[in-house]
């Protein structure tokens, strides 16, 4: 199966574009609404300054979280549904979202989203082994028994997230590059995916953007050998989902005997 269905190619300069104003999109709304947040339950809760990442996640709250995944993600979404379909008037599937054999791209997905579970678990007891472990699972707004506060989270990360990073990554940069080069469409796609996570963790930074590539180059094989990108999200969505709902678990009291200390 023809691994991209954009017709012709999108000019190297659309795509470099294309991605710049989404670097400025993302960090700027995410920005004004976090400080927008913070500024609000600063001033009517009276809650003590964030002087710590951790503090000023849990000053963020789980609501807050959600509202930031999904500007971001619409922000994702918005740069091939306005450059493909919109602008180019391509049809759906040069995202790779079509109907065809949706039944195997499903279980497919599920399958290979069981792998990067495996590849993520590898990848870390590698580091760990080597004394290095990254702390983005502490900077999530998580708090011990807020059921409110996990589905909320729950949502962001194990369902929107998935679809608005699929659509950019594997749907838009990788289907737009890999008519120039094959390698380079798999380098970019993983390399800005992995990217896109540094900033979620503030001590072993190199462990999540090892993890990230190697999971970015999964799921743009997914892409390429299927044609279509269902099975990235599914992937993406069960990885999310299983490592979201484990954490709430370890975060909740008393936290089982195989979740990290701290």
């Amino acid at each position: 199966m023809n691994p991209t269905t954009v017709r012709g190619r999108v000019p190297p300069w659309q795509i470099a574009l294309d991605m710049l104003l989404v670097i400025i999109a993302t960090v700027g709304l995410a920005t004004v609404l976090t400080v927008g947040l913070v500024a609000f339950r600063l001033g009517s809760t009276g809650s003590p300054e964030a002087s710590t990442p951790e503090a000023l996640m849990r000053l963020i709250g789980a609501d807050g979280m959600l509202a930031v995944i999904a500007v971001q993600n619409l922000c994702f979404a918005a740069v091939p549904l306005v450059r493909i379909i919109w602008l180019r008037r391509e049809p759906w599937s040069a995202l790779g979202l079509h109907a065809g054999q949706t039944g195997r791209n499903i279980v497919l997905g599920g399958a290979l989203g069981i792998a990067l579970l495996l590849l993520n678990g590898l990848i870390g007891a590698l580091f760990q082994a080597a004394g290095v472990t990254q702390n983005q699972a502490q900077l999530y707004p998580l708090l011990p028994g807020d059921r409110l506060g996990h589905l909320l989270f729950f949502i962001g990360a194990a369902l929107l997230a998935p679809l608005g990073e699929e659509l950019l990554f594997r749907g838009y940069l990788f289907s737009t590059v890999r008519p120039y080069s094959r390698t380079l469409a798999y380098l970019l796609s993983a390399l800005a995916f992995a990217l896109a996570h540094g900033l979620s963790a503030t001590e072993g930074v190199v462990v999540l953007l090892t993890t990230t590539f190697a999971i970015g180059i999964a799921l743009a094989a997914a892409r390429e050998q299927t044609g279509s990108l269902v099975p990235a999200i599914v992937a993406h969505m069960v990885n999310n989902a299983v490592a979201v709902s484990a954490l709430i678990v370890c975060v909740d009291s008393p936290a089982p005997a195989w979740c990290p200390a701290g």
